[in-house]
């Protein structure tokens, strides 16, 4: 079983847009990916 990390330090969008991270994950998932996880630290 393969195991990829991707660790963003930030996305910027512009002001006042953000990132969510459940449409992070959800785009993850459209690529392909199982059990995509996110972080805020």
């Amino acid at each position: 079983m393969q195991t990829y990390v991707a660790l963003l330090y930030s996305i910027v969008l512009g002001e006042g847009r953000r990132v969510v991270m459940s449409d992070l994950k959800a785009m993850a998932e459209s690529l392909g990916l199982n059990n995509p996880r996110t972080l805020v630290a």
